[in-house]
C-alpha cells in the first residue's frame, strides 16, 4: 500500500464472461481506481486460463496495467499466498451440477466445493476491517436446492457474517430462467466497528 487511504483489492473471477462485471476487466476497476483517488492496487486471479488472458487484455485496454496485477491461472488463493487485502471480490459459481466445459466451471459448483473453499480461505487474506463482496444467485435455490441457506451456513462456519446484501432480479443467461442475483457484504464476525 502506498498511503493511509490506499486499498488493496483481490479479485477472484471464474470465467471470461464473469470478468465483465468485476474489476479489472469490465470498467468497474476504473471506477474503483477513481473513487479511491488512484491510490489502489488490485490482484486479479482465476483458475481459468481464458479468463486470465481476458483480464490481462482488458486491464491493458482500460490503461490499468499500473494498478491491476493479473495472476494465474491458479486455484483460489494460490497466487496470493501470504497477502492480505482490504476488499476481496468473488463472483462465485452458483449452479449445482457437473461442469462439462471450461466455461461451465464459472457457473457450476458441484457440492459447493468452490464456494466452501473460498469461504474457508478468505479470512486468512482479509485485512483487519476488510470486506468480502460476494456475488451469488438464487438460481439453484429456485430449482429446489438450499443454496442460499448453504451459503449463509458456510459464512457463519468460517467466522464470517453477512453485514449487508443487495440484489437484482433478472433472467439468467445460463439457465434462461428468472433469478435473483445478490451482492453480499461479508465481514469477520468480530469486525463490527468497521461498518
Amino acid at each position: 500500500m502506498t498511503g493511509p487511504s490506499a486499498a488493496t483489492i483481490a479479485v477472484r473471477f471464474s470465467s471470461s464472461a464473469a470478468c465483465t462485471s468485476i474489476p479489472p476487466a469490465g470498467g468497474a476497476g476504473r471506477i474503483d481506481h477513481e473513487m479511491i483517488g488512484g491510490n489502489i492496487n488490485e490482484a486479479a486471479t482465476s483458475s481459468n486460463p481464458n479468463a486470465v488472458a481476458n483480464a490481462r487484455l482488458n486491464a491493458g485496454r482500460l490503461a490499468l496495467d499500473d494498478v491491476v496485477e493479473v495472476r494465474g491461472p491458479a486455484d483460489l488463493f494460490d497466487s496470493v499466498r501470504g497477502e492480505n487485502f482490504d476488499v476481496i471480490l468473488f463472483n462465485a459459481p452458483w449452479i449445482q451440477g457437473e461442469p462439462q466445459t471450461l466455461y461451465d466451471t464459472a457457473n457450476y459448483d458441484p457440492g459447493y466445493r468452490v464456494l466452501d473453499g473460498f469461504l474457508r480461505g478468505a479470512p486468512a487474506h482479509l485485512a483487519s476491517g476488510g470486506v468480502i463482496l460476494l456475488q451469488y444467485s438464487d438460481v439453484s435455490q429456485r430449482r429446489g436446492e438450499n443454496s442460499i441457506g448453504h451459503l449463509e451456513d458456510s459464512i457463519t462456519a468460517n467466522g464470517l457474517r453477512i453485514a449487508g446484501r443487495q440484489s437484482i432480479a433478472r433472467v439468467g443467461r445460463v439457465m434462461g430462467i428468472q433469478e435473483r442475483v445478490f451482492l453480499f457484504e461479508i465481514r469477520r464476525d468480530g469486525d463490527r466497528h468497521y461498518e
